[in-house]
């Protein structure tokens, strides 16, 4: 199923490993019409089901309205001001991930 699927790749991009447990994931299925947004453990403690549950809600509606450029890039900058609050860089902040979009 897609939630597995993504909680696979998510694990292959090795998302789970960052210090502060703090990436994100957003697995967009479009030939099944299908979004699962993984947050690791740190960042999901510190905004909840309900954030989540708020940008899936988002972005699902604007893909509806065929705006999928709008809807991921407005998605990743929220969650980019989410974790900058919770998580801001202290000194030296080298990333510990690509920041590319990956297609699989």
């Amino acid at each position: 199923d897609n939630a597995k699927t993504a909680f696979k790749i998510f694990e292959k991009l090795c998302l789970n490993k960052t210090t502060e447990k703090n990436a994100v994931l957003f697995h967009v299925n479009f030939e099944q019409k299908y979004l699962t947004i993984i947050g690791d453990t740190g960042i999901h403690e510190k905004v909840q089901q309900s954030y989540w549950d708020h940008l899936h809600d988002y972005i699902t509606a604007e893909f509806a309205k065929g705006n999928y450029y709008k809807a991921l890039k407005s998605a990743i900058l929220e969650t980019g001001l989410e974790l900058k609050k919770h998580f801001p860089v202290t000194g030296e902040n080298p990333n510990q991930l690509s920041n590319e979009i990956t297609f699989s």
